[in-house]
């Protein structure tokens, strides 16, 4: 996934995968905090720069990831990307209780700045 080059920690394990990048039915699963994930993409738009995708942590959520791409001039893009989530046990409504506004803005605002450093560095911004 090419989110690789300028996400920090991320580090997909390809399950199943045509090309290697993103595509539709793409799987491919993801190890960590605390446990691993499985993803699914459920919508490829290259034409139109859009990106949905499912997550599904075992005993924790499922979660619908959309990304919509935007000109907004010669030189920057509008990225409208919204989480949905929904809780599988206890774990999963502990989650829910801590995914506030607040967290979600400063989630964004990380993932915006590790993005823009990778355009104009071409490198992965370090933790």
């Amino acid at each position: 996934m090419e989110e690789k080059k300028w996400v920090p920690g991320w580090d997909p394990e390809f399950v199943f995968s045509s090309s290697g990048v993103a595509e539709l039915d793409c799987i491919f699963q993801t190890s960590g905090r605390p446990e691993s994930s499985l993803w699914v993409v459920s919508r490829y738009g290259p034409e139109n720069i859009r990106l949905e995708m499912y997550k599904a942590k075992l005993d924790h959520t499922v979660g619908k990831l959309q990304i919509q791409l935007s000109a907004r001039g010669p030189k920057e893009t509008l990225a409208d990307i919204s989480y949905e989530y929904t809780s599988l046990g206890s774990s999963g409504d502990t989650f829910l209780k801590e995914f506030t506004t607040n967290f979600y803005a400063e989630f964004m605002q990380k993932w915006e700045k590790a993005l823009n450093h990778y355009l104009k560095t071409g490198e992965k911004l370090h933790d």
